[in-house]
């Protein structure tokens, strides 16, 4: 799984160059430099805009995946209620960052649903795999996470479609039961013409869409034993996200053979632990095919899909086994160095479940690394007796080259494991018992544990993973936990935030210096302490001595402690009630100029003007003190929030982006502004200097050759 040293770095895969910022040649010492920089600049909020226009449908973004690679397009699925609950969306589109076109990607056939749409990071490969149900559902074979799959479209044709093509509209019955065909087998979609590339008053076809759109079965289903298919799976596979190199996808699974057969009781031992992580291979060596006849569900795939996390029904207390596995997540754009064996070019985090003895909570969830093999044909391979394909009583087997470790133990501490899902209301309950542990069962066996559903998402460089877990008064915190560690590493503190703490999933910047995420209602960011090649902190808390001589914010405290250094700024202004920020997607783009989320908004005001666009008067919402704190003159566009308390069939999710602008700081920018002036004078001094005597030099030209004119005419 190691190899002696990283590979040459490469292009970046996103289209745009990132704001990250690259040291000077004659600064060695990276570290420093960082500091330096963070001290001249800072970051402050763009434009807060909503893209998405739909007033009869919701959407609803990936955790990850969400940007395509030139950070033009977001994709997402739409949802018939407008909480976004309900996985029982029928279409999978995108919206465009800068125009608000919209894009219908894909729709599904025969009552199946579909959902959590990523795109493949690879710039030469418009595609996009989402979660697909199955078609015509029964009583007894509905969507379930063991009865779903993973799906690719290809997303080129659709974006190439003139400027002026616009979407038909979706209604909320459209969206969970389908679109109407057309009487001769395709369906129709309309679109009005407007500015220059008008053709008429009425609407024109621009395209008859197959009533079938096409799209490819990312992993193979075979549902009946005793002998299974080597590189299929036996149930259904949900969060689907590409590597880096967009050569391996990863994502959740669930046996659904092992879940029949202990819900038949025909089979005397049976394994239990039927929550896995599979990776598939798309090398270009071809898929699986099975055979299709035995049952109704069984299908083929492009990829070969392997389980890759090893489990125990009964870990024992104390050890590092684990008995399910979730939430996985690649490590880094090229990986991790690992302490003592070198570079490990594929990697995964996840979390995964172990057991601790106490009755009051006797699970909770640690995070651990997986390493894969350096080459993805490794993955094909299998060890005697211990089949890829499993058994009718047993789990597929991981293949010999995928080896997993525990990065945390968090048993000590006072609640312990990691968050995992949303709090859940029991009247007056209260927080978790101290001790009761922040795991599967919560404070108590009647509750999960509180804090939001995030997934651990690693640096850029691959050396830190972020995790969210309980502090010691039962707020959702986020640490730091260092990716090559060779015993269990200690969770380092970003973040002291007051109630309700971190509420979202999140994600970091494309040069690794900031995370996004919600909290108080308001998406933030956190400026992460610079760290060494081993994902520790290099002194006591930062950056560097002038960065903290110049940071005017509390370090470790909310958006609103004043008068203290810190690192967490709101992007967006506070939300509160169904209007707030949904906690699924907090997603920067490739590019680090924006940040993606969704919030619930009325359709009076649900989209804003393009740029450019005239604003009607009552529609610029009043600036909230920290936006006119930070930006002097806001230029955002928000809906009124007194609105928030609206309800109703028009009251849905939408996509949105939030701009983050890197700029130099208010004593710095000054300056610069005194250097920028002085150099456009000394500019203009030069050129000025430059034209005279180009003039001169002319002149005396054309004055010597009359003089030689002159003299041969005398002669």
């Amino acid at each position: 799984a190691g190899t002696p040293d990283p590979p040459p770095s490469r292009r970046p895969l996103q289209g745009r160059k990132p704001f990250a910022f690259q040291p000077p040649s004659g600064i060695r010492d990276e570290h420093s430099a960082m500091g330096l920089w963070s001290a001249l600049h800072e970051v402050r909020p763009g434009r807060d805009r909503v893209l998405t226009d739909g007033r009869n449908h919701g959407h609803c973004l990936a955790p990850s995946g969400a940007w395509s690679p030139d950070s033009e397009w977001i994709v997402y699925d739409t949802r018939s209620d407008a909480a976004g609950q309900k996985f029982d969306g029928r279409a999978i589109q995108c919206v465009n960052v800068r125009s608000g076109q919209v894009r219908t990607l894909y729709r599904t056939r025969n009552g199946a649903a579909c959902g959590v749409a990523s795109w493949n990071p690879r710039r030469d490969k418009r595609e996009v795999v989402f979660v697909h149900g199955p078609e015509n559902p029964t009583a007894t074979y509905f969507y379930a996470p063991h009865q779903r799959r993973g799906v690719r479209v290809d997303a080129s044709a659709q974006l190439r479609r003139p400027k002026w093509h616009r979407e038909p509209e979706m209604d909320a019955k459209a969206a969970s039961a389908g679109v109407a065909d057309h009487p001769e087998g395709a369906e129709v979609e309309r679109a009005m013409p407007s500015g220059k590339n008008a053709r008429g008053g009425e609407p024109v076809v621009t395209s008859l869409v197959p009533a079938r759109w096409p799209c490819r079965n990312l992993d193979a289903r075979d549902l009946l034993g005793p002998q299974f298919t080597d590189g299929a799976l036996r149930g259904g596979t949900g969060d689907h996200q590409y590597s880096p190199d967009g050569a391996l996808v990863a994502s959740s699974y669930v046996d659904a053979v092992l879940l029949r057969n202990q819900a038949s009781g025909a089979y005397g031992r049976l394994e239990t632990a039927c929550t896995c992580t599979a990776v598939t291979i798309l090398d270009g060596r071809g898929g699986v095919d099975v055979d299709k006849e035995e049952h109704p569900r069984n299908h083929d795939g492009d990829g070969w899909t392997v389980v890759a996390t090893s489990h125990e029904d009964a870990p024992r207390v104390g050890s590092d086994e684990i008995s399910n596995a979730t939430r996985e997540a690649w490590i880094g754009t090229r990986g991790y160095r690992r302490a003592g064996e070198g570079w490990v070019g594929r990697a995964l985090a996840f979390l995964g479940e172990v057991h601790t003895g106490n009755p009051r909570a006797p699970s909770h969830l640690e995070l651990f690394v997986l390493d894969l093999p350096a080459k993805p044909r490794d993955l094909r391979l299998s060890e005697r007796g211990k089949p890829l394909s499993g058994s009718d009583t047993a789990r597929p087997q991981p293949p010999p080259g995928a080896t997993q470790r525990r990065l945390t133990d968090t048993s000590a501490r006072t609640y312990p494991g990691m968050c995992v899902g949303p709090l859940e209301k029991h009247g007056n309950e209260g927080p978790p018992s101290p001790r009761a542990g922040a795991g599967k069962s919560g404070g108590s066996g009647k509750r999960k544990n509180a804090g939001p559903k995030f997934w651990p998402r690693s640096s850029p460089c691959g050396s830190r993973i972020c995790v969210v877990a309980m502090d010691d008064t039962c707020v959702p915190q986020l640490y730091l936990v260092a990716t090559g560690s060779s015993t269990p590493a200690r969770l380092r503190r970003l973040t002291d935030l007051p109630k309700p703490g971190v509420q979202s999933a999140f994600s970091w910047s494309p040069d690794g210096a900031h995370i996004a995420f919600v909290h108080d209602g308001s998406v933030c960011l956190l400026t992460v302490p610079v760290a060494n090649d081993d994902g520790e902190v290099d002194g006591e808390d930062q950056d560097d001595a002038l960065a903290k001589l110049m940071e005017q914010e509390n370090a470790f405290g909310g958006p609103d402690d004043r008068g203290k250094k810190r690192r967490v700024k709101r992007l967006t202004r506070r939300r509160t009630g169904e209007a707030a920020p949904q906690p699924q997607g907090v997603t920067f783009s490739p590019c680090g100029e924006y940040v993606a989320y969704v919030r619930r908004t009325s359709a009076s005001s649900s989209r804003d003007p393009a740029p450019g666009m005239t604003v009607a008067p009552g529609t610029q919402s009043p600036k909230s003190p920290l936006e006119s704190e930070s930006h002097g003159e806001n230029a955002d566009l928000f809906y009124d929030s007194d609105e928030d308390d609206e309800d109703g069939p028009a009251y849905f999710n939408h996509v949105c982006v939030v701009g983050v602008e890197v700029v130099p700081r208010q004593p710095f920018r000054l300056a610069a502004r005194i250097v920028g002036a002085a150099a456009t004078v000394l500019v203009g001094v030069i050129a000025t200097d430059l034209a005279k005597l180009g003039a001169g030099a002319v002149r005396d030209g054309l004055r010597r050759r009359r003089v030689e004119t002159l003299r041969k005419i005398g002669r």
